[in-house]
């Protein structure tokens, strides 16, 4: 970033008066009566770079519960629109296809802005929460049975006195949902397809490029079969296709990233020559593990059969991928003969050091001239330097960036916070239960100072009142809005597990689970390369029963194969143990403008590990119907260390 572009930010920021022309129709309402914007605070922290009101907006979109009925029920989409850099942008922006299902872009926009940033270099980048999800989910949230169970949900332990006869927190909140109206079976992936269309209608967009990450990509795949008007190009990225059996298969992903390991070290002259048995070996271990896990010197105490799992698994997220493919071979070697060196040095980072100037330049000591030595180890400084100088810079920035959109905040929202937990000491515990409650229920209400106000005068010692009462007077607009945002952080942590459940449930237990069975997946854990995987079954029965509590809404051709003339780049990563590593070529057979690149190395979300992968969907979306240079992941391959 140049000391222009800084320059211009921060004036803008301090003046809090963007130049908002970019944005004007959206704030007047958007492009189109049927689907009406309204303007809102986008979620903090914003993109370093980014000017709220002139280079990105966030609101809310208004849609039809049911396409097929728009007079009916209505409902809200939280988006955000970040604009592109160019002065000459392309028309045709990217919408981003969030996964989970129930994931969620808009809360995390300053994270997607960095995903897609080369995408930005053209085109508008166009984030949104997709229905029951993310901030969206609000529309479907069980406010009353969320509140009411907030102490049950707080156990960390689970509570030894509890009734075996309560009714469960899931089965009430789906009757909370049912119960105020809202079509549940509404709320589906055809649904959404729809809603990306209407929403790049409503913020002016008829033509656009769309990118969809694992459920994203199944809803990208309907969006081409039930509603492609508009559609230019689409990325599918880690593929989760609607006529796979995902839940009948839910590990044959791991099967599959386990397999191309063995595979590659086959095909690798020194990993064969070294490990010639290596699949035997795998799972002659798994079997030992299995048996008789055993304890490592500098690891947690046992190494067992998830652990072995864990060590192809934990390559799926680049959260936690420590390029570990390269020892596999070797670390399951050392563990058939009872040792476990080469894995202490892994779980101690030693495999696979941080990238410092120090590690850079170390093997190459002894090996070049001492005048380029020098040189190298200045340069890797100076560029350590700028690397942290740009982490710098962009914390300051999005800290400025806060300050602009919060003038009017006095703390007297955290003054008020302190002065209520030091009251705690004065109530008894049902007070307390019931004030935890209702402050629940504040989590999800609209900001109202007379909400505040009654809150306190309900549950507060008589004591304390009086300065309560006066801070609560005082408080501007904005210490209101930091009072619920204190509200929804707080109690957030006690309520995501159960929302985030319901979430996923409302897709998967109504249009999945009708399609999958626990015999379905019996019968294909039975067929598994790796019969060890079948030692992580609790959650596929987990999720059996949560769905017990739903009613299924299956829909005839849903779950058929999808063609399309429309150009399509599938991506699929060898690692990826969530979405098959094989279903990039698979869903690209019935697209007649169909391109794969599958990548070594690369797990789920093939975008977020390489910038050959960035590069080659850039190049796809700059020109679909050319075909795509894919050369660049050959330099990913894993090189196997041997002894």
């Amino acid at each position: 970033m140049s000391p222009e572009q800084i320059l211009t930010i921060v004036t803008t920021l301090l003046s809090a008066q963007p130049d908002n022309a970019a944005f004007q129709t959206l704030m007047t309402g958007g492009h189109d009566a049927r689907y009406p914007v309204t303007i809102e605070a986008c979620p903090r922290p914003l993109p370093a770079a980014d000017i709220e009101g002139q280079t990105v907006i966030c609101g809310r979109i208004g849609m039809p519960e049911n396409h097929d009925n728009p007079e009916g029920n209505r409902l809200d989409l939280a988006f955000a629109v970040l604009k592109a850099r160019s002065l000459a942008p392309a028309p045709d922006p990217v919408v981003y296809l969030h996964g989970g299902p129930g994931g969620r872009a808009v809360p995390d926009i300053a994270f997607n802005a960095g995903l897609f940033d080369n995408l930005r270099e053209r085109r508008d980048l166009v984030l949104f929460d997709q229905r029951a999800s993310g901030i969206s989910a609000r529309t479907v949230t069980c406010a009353n049975t969320l509140a009411d169970n907030i102490v049950e949900l707080g156990r960390t332990t689970p509570d030894a006195n509890a009734d075996p006869d309560a009714p469960d927190p899931l089965k009430l909140c789906l009757d909370e949902i049912e119960s105020s109206g809202i079509v549940l079976s509404d709320y589906n992936t055809t649904q959404n397809a729809h809603d990306v269309r209407a929403l790049m209608t409503g913020l002016g967009y008829p033509q656009y490029n769309a990118y969809g990450i694992s459920y994203g990509t199944k809803l990208g795949l309907e969006l081409l079969r039930a509603d492609p008007d508009g559609l230019r190009a689409i990325v599918l990225d880690s593929i989760s296709p609607p006529d796979a059996r995902a839940y009948d298969t839910n590990s044959v992903s791991a099967d599959l990233a386990i397999g191309a390991v063995v595979d590659q070290c086959a095909a690798d002259t020194a990993c064969a020559a070294a490990f010639p048995d290596f699949e035997q070996t795998l799972n002659a271990v798994a079997a030992k593990l299995a048996e008789t896990p055993f304890p490592a010197t500098n690891t947690p105490p046992e190494i067992d059969v998830m652990t072995l799992i864990n060590l192809f698994e934990d390559r799926n997220s680049l959260a936690t991928n420590r390029q570990q493919t390269s020892y596999i071979p070797a670390i399951v070697d050392e563990w058939s003969k009872g040792t476990t060196q080469i894995y202490d040095l892994y779980v101690a980072g030693k495999l696979t050091p941080a990238q410092t100037p120090d590690t850079i330049i170390a093997p190459f000591i002894d090996k070049v001239r001492n005048e380029e030595l020098i040189m190298g180890y200045a340069l890797l400084n100076k560029a350590e330097e700028l690397r942290r100088f740009n982490v710098a810079l962009d914390i300051l920035l999005q800290e400025v960036s806060t300050l602009s959109v919060t003038a009017d905040y006095t703390q007297l929202e955290s003054e008020l916070d302190k002065a209520m937990t030091a009251a705690l000491a004065d109530m008894d515990v049902n007070t307390m239960i019931a004030m935890a409650k209702a402050y629940g229920r504040l989590a999800f209400a609209q900001p109202d100072k007379a909400a505040i106000e009654a809150f306190v005068a309900a549950y507060m010692p008589e004591q304390h009142l009086g300065p309560m009462q006066a801070m609560i007077a005082a408080m501007t607009a904005g210490d209101v809005t930091a009072f619920f945002a204190a509200a929804r952080r707080d109690t957030g942590k006690y309520f995501d597990k159960l929302a985030n459940t319901m979430d996923l449930a409302i897709y998967a237990c109504q249009e999945d689970i009708p399609y999958n069975s626990l015999e379905g997946y019996q019968a294909a854990a039975a067929r598994y390369r790796f019969s060890f995987l079948t030692a992580d079954d609790a959650a596929i029965q987990e999720l059996y029963d949560t769905c017990a509590n739903f009613t299924p809404a299956p829909r005839e051709g849903f779950h058929e194969r999808v063609s399309s003339d429309l150009p399509v780049l599938a991506l699929a990563g060898l690692n990826d143990t969530q979405t098959n590593n094989d279903a990039a070529d698979y869903v690209a057979e019935t697209m007649a403008n169909g391109q794969a690149v599958t990548f070594p190395e690369t797990g789920h979300g093939v975008i977020q590990f390489s910038q050959c992968a960035k590069d080659i969907a850039a190049a796809f979306i700059e020109d679909p119907m050319s075909p795509v240079n894919s050369s660049c992941t050959a330099a990913l391959k894993a090189s196997f260390a041997t002894p």
